[in-house]
């Protein structure tokens, strides 16, 4: 089965088979535009902070079609081998494993082969992520691999993990900061009286640095400090400046999004088209009518968000006034708490590295 996102097509009929019929004379690669808005999506999504889980969750419950033998689901797994999929930057590899019979067993077995035995096509059409994109998630996945390395029986790990609040903080502070003792990560390591951060590995009794420091009272000092830096004209005036150009970025983008939802929603009008059809000649069943309704739903979401940007378009988005950009940043905290997951990895890149020393004997 083809990786989602890409489809073979056949190419010339210059050949005939035994009966007569055309042939093609062979077959190319090309990308599927409504499948491949699915791959991106979940790239960015999951290079923003979101977990496997959380981003197949949304797509089962919205229903997005995928590409599966056994299931109509998605699953943790699907997405998982996806992000390490370098068909997706264009690198497709062929050549990569090889049978060979053991003459022992008499049994044939599945072994890779040498890299320089690779046969490697670089195919810059055939991208669908972008290449900032790419490196984000594959070093998204590498803070994953610290934390949970694959592979079974392994012995005298437990003091070399990397904790989890660096992929996955649950606080806003979780992973900004590190204990002064051992270097490890700073979490919330007790739920009582609104709970405390501590050196996670002291919790596994790896380090002995006791030291605790109140949650709330923590946040309060460092985001208002951090938010009376924010609050000063050169700041306002850059914040302002970074909507100005992202406001001109998308309205220059505008054009192409519509173009592209333009021919996702031509495909699935096609595919509802294909359904009707069959259905017609009496050969409907009952997971052709689900797959119908699916594709209707889809095709009337399309026709409103394709509707909404082509107003868009002939709208003007102005800069918010300097007082609204005040307000929200005054609510900073508040602001920040709406999703706390992403916001802890952002302020973890504005604030460096905090460090949170052992208590004095």
């Amino acid at each position: 089965m083809q990786a989602i996102g890409y489809r073979s097509v056949p190419v010339g009929v210059g050949r005939r088979d035994k009966r007569g019929q055309p042939r093609p004379d062979g077959f190319k690669m090309e990308a599927i535009p409504s499948e491949a808005n699915i791959v991106n999506e979940i790239f960015t999504r999951f290079a923003s902070g979101e977990s496997f889980f959380s981003i197949v969750n949304d797509l089962n419950r919205r229903e997005v079609p995928g590409r599966f033998r056994k299931t109509k689901k998605w699953s943790a797994p699907t997405i998982s081998r996806m992000s390490r999929n370098e068909k997706y930057v264009g690198r497709w590899i062929w050549n990569r494993t090889e049978h060979r019979r053991d003459p022992r067993t008499s049994k044939t077995r599945h072994l890779p082969k040498d890299p320089s035995k690779w046969h490697v096509i670089e195919d810059e059409s055939l991208r669908i992520v972008p290449q900032e994109l790419w490196e984000q998630v594959q070093g998204r996945l590498q803070q994953l691999e610290n934390v949970w390395r694959r592979g079974r029986r392994k012995r005298g790990y437990e003091s070399q993990r990397a904790s989890r609040v660096l992929v996955y903080p649950r606080q806003l502070l979780s992973g900004a900061m590190t204990c002064g003792k051992c270097g490890g990560s700073i979490g919330e390591v007790s739920g009582h009286k609104g709970g405390y951060y501590g050196c996670v590995k002291a919790r596994r009794s790896i380090c002995d640095n006791r030291r605790l420091v109140r949650r709330k009272k923590a946040e309060r000092l460092i985001l208002t400090s951090l938010r009376d830096r924010i609050l000063n004209p050169d700041s306002i005036e850059y914040v302002l400046q970074k909507i100005k150009t992202e406001l001109d970025r998308s309205n220059s983008n505008l054009p192409g999004t519509i173009d592209l939802k333009m021919a996702v929603l031509k495909e699935q009008r096609r595919r509802v088209t294909n359904f009707l059809e069959v259905v017609a000649e009496g050969r409907g069943t009952r997971i052709i009518t689900d797959a119908l309704a699916a594709s209707e739903g889809q095709v009337e979401s399309l026709e409103a968000e394709i509707e909404i940007l082509q107003r868009s378009s002939t709208e003007s988005f102005q800069v918010p006034p300097r007082i609204w950009i005040e307000e929200r940043i005054r609510d900073f905290q508040q602001t920040l708490e709406l999703n706390t997951s992403l916001s802890a990895l952002i302020l973890r890149k504005v604030l460096g590295r905090i460090r949170l020393g052992s208590r004095s004997p």
